[in-house]
């Protein structure tokens, strides 16, 4: 079982960031204002196990917050974002035959999807990772590997976000609309990033 201490060390190093702003973050979502962003509540055994929304929640409050203090403000204004679905991609270089019994290449998000549940839906992905790997590879000398971006723009909050395997197949979202604005800062995570936060949601 994670807990959200445990979760908030995890997001820290596989993010590259301090662990006493990282645990901060997680508190001030367990405390927000009117209700709790991630899940709270108990102590000792009765501490709840932390979710791919409750690790999608602190990674956009990490990645996306200009101060520590905005983590619930953050994370509430990223929710109001509007998704936009960019396509199913697929590579024109191979022929159609060469994608027979491909695995179902799904992530589940929806246009009704908010931030935190289209990077929940990524992280659930990457907790299968090995089975699909393993069927996609079936009878390839040279094994297919997955590539991933989570970026965020802030103060003025953009999100975009892509799944794919390189010369196969891709998904891409973005979440509202790019400001341009002068004071804009970006930060991003890839898959490697993704794949350490989402295993440790793994059942043990």
């Amino acid at each position: 079982m994670v807990n959200s201490r445990r979760l908030a060390a995890v997001v820290a190093d596989a993010l590259g960031m301090p662990l006493t702003s990282t645990v901060q973050h997680a508190r001030n979502l367990r405390e927000a204002p009117d209700h709790s962003l991630i899940a709270q509540g108990g102590r000792g055994r009765h501490v709840p196990e932390m979710t791919h929304d409750d690790a999608a929640a602190l990674v956009c409050a990490v990645l996306a917050s200009e101060a520590v203090g905005a983590s619930a403000e953050t994370v509430r204004s990223l929710k109001k974002l509007k998704a936009q679905y960019h396509g199913h991609h697929s590579s024109g270089r191979r022929r159609r035959t060469d994608f027979v019994g491909i695995p179902d290449f799904r992530l589940d998000i929806g246009r009704d999807h908010d931030v935190i549940g289209g990077l929940a839906a990524i992280l659930r992905f990457f907790s299968r990772e090995d089975a699909f790997l393993e069927e996609l590879n079936h009878r390839r000398s040279e094994p297919y590997v997955i590539r991933a971006t989570f970026e965020v723009e802030y103060p003025q909050h953009f999100v975009s976000m892509s799944v794919g395997v390189p010369s196969v197949a891709s998904q891409n979202w973005t979440f509202g609309n790019r400001a341009f604005a002068r004071t804009e800062q970006i930060r991003r995570c890839r898959q490697d990033a993704l794949r350490e936060i989402a295993r440790c949601l793994a059942p043990s």
